[in-house]
């Protein structure tokens, strides 16, 4: 893991096209370099700014050179540069010609780009508390020399157990003990430097395991945002799409069809304030991001659609079904005239060719006779 340092702050500042700074942020009195890690961070948010601007760009120059392959036309008129050009500004992506907007390669130095992704790696474990900056670089210093890391444990136990040894006598019985002194091509110094290096990877662990550790919490981390990256780009894409489909979907259920019994059919035209209810819970952006995040198709948001419309009306639905069905079996039964129309005359109705919902409707609704004058 890298030293935060200003040269590998600007390393990753030039790699997303910022101004190197000139002097390394201040820490705060715990001993965090919060600026500096803002400056890493906003570097990185700027860097995916820019790669999904030119990922959209990308998208919308493809969809053109598709439709001018087939011949489509936007309207009555076929979508031309400048008119391309000049949507892409308004989105604020800025170009003379659509060529400054096909996918270039970028060459990255592999050294920059690792040392960017250990500061990386660093900012997140001082922004999620795990380590102080000393911390850290007392990490970077025990680390640089395992074996005196070793040896000041070593000294300490000696003295705790022997105060009155000397720094001579105690490095003379380190060297001893760890074959220090013997041929370097002998067992017993291989042995030794076995036993060093053990004991100086433990204390490591021991005392700095926070800091070892972040490696693979980094790793899943950074990973996540990818992953979101993605999604959030998958969305943009597919955002287009899901908007035809669920406009064509309210409209197939602008119209609702009821079967009764005796086979008649009847239709209600939904009110136009539902299916602006429907569309506006549909469009919201945490429902779009899970219709599309769990792959929908036209007809899952038919039926969802569907649904939301019986949930929120469906008295209306059953009283406009009902007083069709009613208005057409006493429009057919012989000798009755139609409602509405001339004198009320219940007793002239052959109740028998109604069907159970039309009488019940009949008996709900049935006003006295006027009073003869």
């Amino acid at each position: 893991m890298a030293e935060l340092n200003l040269e590998a702050i600007n390393a990753m500042r030039v790699l997303n096209k910022q101004e190197p700074l000139t002097e390394l942020p201040k820490e705060d009195a715990n001993g965090s370099n919060n600026e500096g890690a803002n400056a890493v961070e906003e570097a990185k948010k700027a860097a995916d700014k820019l790669k999904l601007e030119q990922d959209e760009a990308s998208r919308l120059l493809a969809e053109k050179q598709a439709k001018e392959k087939d011949g489509a036309t936007i309207g009555d008129k076929e979508l031309s540069d400048d008119a391309l050009l000049e949507l892409l500004a308004k989105r604020g992506i800025k170009a003379a010609t659509l060529a400054e907007l096909a996918p270039k390669e970028v060459d990255v130095d592999p050294e920059k780009a690792a040392e960017a992704r250990e500061i990386a790696k660093l900012t997140y474990g001082l922004n999620k508390g795990k380590f102080t900056k000393k911390q850290y670089d007392d990490f970077i210093t025990a680390k640089g020399d395992p074996k005196n890391l070793y040896y000041a444990k070593f000294h300490a136990e000696a003295k705790a157990e022997d105060a009155n040894l000397t720094d001579e006598e105690i490095e003379q019985e380190f060297i001893v003990e760890h074959g220090l002194d013997a041929d370097p091509k002998s067992r017993k110094f291989r042995l030794g430097q076995e036993k060093i290096g053990l004991m100086a990877n433990k204390l490591l662990q021991d005392k700095y395991g926070n800091i070892l550790t972040i490696d693979q919490e980094y790793d899943q981390y950074d990973k996540q945002q990818k992953g979101k990256v993605e999604f959030e780009k998958k969305v943009i894409s597919e955002a287009p799409n899901y908007k035809k489909a669920l406009t064509e979907s309210l409209t197939e259920i602008k119209k609702i069809s009821g079967k009764f019994e005796d086979g008649q059919e009847y239709e209600v035209t939904a009110l136009d304030e539902s299916i602006k209810s429907i569309e506006e819970r549909m469009t919201d952006p945490a429902f779009v991001a899970q219709q599309i995040g769990k792959g929908y198709t036209k007809e899952d948001l038919k039926k969802t659609a569907w649904l939301l419309f019986v949930d929120e009306n469906l008295p209306f639905l059953l009283k406009e079904v009902a007083n069709q069905h009613l208005s057409k079996h006493a429009a057919g039964t012989k000798g009755i005239p139609n409602i509405g129309a001339g004198k009320r005359n219940d007793d002239a109705i052959d109740e028998s060719a109604l069907s159970e919902a039309a009488k019940g409707y009949r008996a709900a609704n049935k006003k006295p006779e006027p009073a003869n004058n």
